[in-house]
């Protein structure tokens, strides 16, 4: 079990990151069979997000993830330690690029 000031890494195993990440700190809400859930994006790239929610997500879930007023990005659960999330972004990598610039300049921060 980690401590309080440990941060959680995802798992190691089939894990494969393409882009870099920024850590970000910003309030979004997660689209599910389940509904609409408030969670933390933690970091962001052009391929996925790491997000915080009080919610059990399952692996290759499909959900949605609407962050600022960029409307919502179709994503799967690339990997999940609830609370913790690992999002992979579904979408070719210029309209990422094009969504994160205007979180960037307009994304609601916590």
């Amino acid at each position: 079990m980690k401590g309080k000031n440990e941060k959680f890494s995802p798992p190691k195993t089939n894990y494969k990151r393409g882009n870099d990440r920024r850590d970000v700190s910003m309030r979004a809400e997660l689209v599910s069979e389940d509904g609409v859930i408030p969670c933390s994006v933690l970091n962001l790239s052009t391929g996925g997000s790491k997000i915080e929610i009080a919610q059990i997500l399952e692996q290759d879930q499909r959900v949605e993830i609407n962050i600022g007023n960029t409307g919502k990005i179709n994503s799967r659960v690339a990997w999940s330690n609830t609370p913790y999330h690992g999002l992979q972004f579904e979408g070719n990598a210029e309209e990422m690029a094009e969504k994160l610039m205007a979180i960037a300049m307009y994304g609601k921060k916590d």
